[in-house]
């Protein structure tokens, strides 16, 4: 669990960019979603798929993405950012294949 140093910033982040002016809100969410994306990459090339999806479902990302847009587009936006980050670094064996490995022998079996 976070200090509460950092819980008490974080809260305080989340305060500050509720009370930004509407039409200060769609540049600040364009940049805290280019950072979620170069995070996510950072997440993806050193830590694999599970620290990616983290990001989505980290409760503070979510209230940011909520203070930024009541629509839910940001949130949106961060998912497929994080599912593309997660298919840019899938192995190449899984792409490459039709069928999962399992159902290889039972469709072979099935052909003769």
């Amino acid at each position: 669990m976070p200090s509460r140093s950092v819980r008490r910033r974080k809260h305080k982040e989340v305060q500050r960019l509720q009370e930004l002016p509407k039409q200060h809100k769609p540049h600040v969410a364009a940049l805290v979603l280019a950072g979620w994306q170069i995070e996510a990459r950072r997440r993806g090339r050193f830590l694999h798929t599970l620290p990616v999806w983290a990001l989505a479902a980290d409760p503070h990302t979510q209230a940011v993405a909520a203070a930024l847009d009541a629509t839910g587009e940001l949130q949106r936006d961060l998912n497929r950012v994080c599912a593309d980050t997660v298919a840019q670094n899938a192995s190449s064996q899984l792409l490459a294949t039709p069928r999962p490995t399992g159902d290889r022998p039972r469709y072979q079996r099935s052909r003769r």
